[in-house]
């Protein structure tokens, strides 16, 4: 052990730029702290450390080592976490990321209920719009993604189905008539969603398989899915969204399906809600809880999210 110690002592004084106050920061004396360092740099025969009277620095094998060092330190905590966690009552930090629209609709209102059922986990939660956020770099237990998944090293546990459906409020459609069939839309407002510059189709499948293409009118355009949700509920038009982003606007009757007998079909992958998380996470107990808790909870919620858009 006296070599991981080393390698403590020598990243904390990389990081901080002083050995006496590394050696504050572990509390240890600086005199411990220098003959660590100095054991570990002679076991190497390299210097690690440029030391003057007034800095301390890397020297070049410094640069390339201190990288490799730190990961190291870090997958030795996490497997002495993981092995301390695998019979324990989960505890602990849990750090988990999600993409910015399926947390604040899917997750947010399911922290309140895990909070009480697992008081010792801390719940570190974060949210973007980063598609395939590194995370072991982020440090990060479990990434909630949407969409078709990238092939990677990584695990991923599909939470629900995700598909999206032409909607419109009551009262739009009250005002300017119900579209039926797809050639109806060019009589129709329809709210675009828009990430770059070109022409907008909207394609969709009848139930003999047949594809129809429409190109929709619009004065509205944007890239935010919060915006389109509450044009919709302002009676500005049609739009397409994913089942789970407007679930709580048809539960309710502020929305209702357009179209319900035609399929949005932009591609031909099968969409949905993930949690992904590294192998490594796979036996801690924090994060087989937390899993099995969204789970068990987007299943109850997973026969209206197919369902209710055909009512």
């Amino acid at each position: 052990m006296d070599m991981i110690h080393s390698l403590k002592h020598f990243a904390e004084a990389a990081r901080i730029g002083s050995l006496s106050a590394a050696a504050r920061e572990l509390g240890i004396s600086p005199a411990t702290m220098s003959r660590s360092i100095d054991s570990l740099e002679r076991q190497l025969g390299i210097n690690l450390l440029a030391k003057t009277s007034r800095s301390l620095g890397l020297t070049e094998a410094g640069e390339v080592y201190l990288p490799r060092v730190e990961s190291i330190l870090k997958e030795l905590a996490e497997a002495t976490a993981l092995a301390q966690g695998v019979h324990s009552e989960p505890r602990g930090d849990l750090r988990v990321h999600s993409r910015v629209a399926v947390g604040n609709i899917c997750l947010a209102p399911l922290v309140p209920k895990f909070l009480k059922q697992y008081p010792d986990i801390n719940l570190n939660f974060t949210t973007s719009n980063e598609v395939s956020l590194p995370l072991l770099k982020n440090n990060i237990d479990v990434d909630i993604r949407t969409g078709v998944l990238q092939d990677s090293s990584l695990i991923a546990r599909k939470l629900a189905d995700s598909h999206r459906l032409l909607v419109a409020s009551p009262e739009y459609l009250a005002e300017h008539g119900t579209p039926r069939v797809p050639t109806d839309l060019a009589q129709h407002n329809c709210i675009m969603f828009r990430k770059d510059a070109g022409p907008i189709l909207w394609r969709l499948r009848d139930r003999d398989g047949q594809e129809h293409t429409v190109a929709p009118a619009s004065n509205f355009e944007t890239n935010s899915g919060s915006l389109i949700r509450q044009a919709l509920r302002n009676h500005v038009g049609i739009a397409q969204m994913t089942n789970w982003a407007v679930r709580d606007d048809l539960l309710s009757g502020r929305l209702v399906s357009v179209l319900p007998d035609f399929e949005v079909t932009q591609d031909d992958f099968q969409h949905g809600i993930y949690a992904v998380f590294m192998p490594s996470r796979s036996q801690c107990r924090k994060v087989r809880v937390f899993l099995d808790f969204l789970v068990e909870n987007f299943r109850c919620s997973d026969q209206f999210l197919m369902t209710k858009a055909a009512a």
